[in-house]
């Protein structure tokens, strides 16, 4: 059995942009709130995974010396829309996203079904008991394969922000990829 537990990164200084994939600074009250906390939940951790967008490496830096990157738990790749408050990104393109979540891919970007496989290449290259370090999409991916099983539970789970999700990716879903 392969136990994971997948933490979010810390909030960051703006949550109204889309940031996706973009580095963006974050909220330092909360980071170093976080790290306390953090550190006395999960004790001493020999190694720990991690996205390689900078708000990940940052808390998990701060909880271990020892930080490997998988690459394929970075955040969705949302395209044209990154760097935009949610409120600039045009009307028209969030309804055409709001009719098929799954499958509309924003200009240079992927679509959710493109980023869950993603990410479960993510998922299988961990070993037992790894402690990850990344996004709320991924966390949904996670929970979209190893536990709903079904798109719209996954897409609509809140993930809050440092802290643990736990999963075991031998549940693996019976879903046509």
């Amino acid at each position: 059995m392969t136990n994971v537990t997948l933490i979010r990164h810390t909030k960051v200084q703006d949550p109204s942009m889309c940031y996706g994939q973009m580095d963006v600074a974050l909220d330092e009250v909360d980071f170093n709130q976080s790290v306390l906390r953090l550190k006395k939940e999960l004790g001493n951790v020999p190694v720990l995974y991690s996205s390689p967008a900078k708000r990940c490496l940052a808390l998990a830096n701060a909880l271990c010396d020892h930080v490997i990157i998988v690459d394929d738990l970075l955040e969705m790749n949302f395209g044209d829309w990154q760097g935009l408050a949610w409120s600039d990104i045009p009307r028209e393109e969030i309804d055409d996203w709001a009719k098929d979540v799954e499958h509309y891919t924003i200009k240079q970007g992927e679509n959710c079904h493109q980023f869950f496989l993603r990410a479960k290449k993510g998922f299988e290259a961990l070993p037992n008991n790894a402690i990850v370090i990344t996004h709320a999409g991924i966390i949904r991916a996670s929970k979209y394969w190893y536990q709903f099983q079904n798109f719209q539970q996954a897409s609509q789970f809140t993930v809050e922000h440092a802290h643990s999700y736990e999963i075991n990716i031998n549940n693996r879903a019976n879903i046509d990829t």
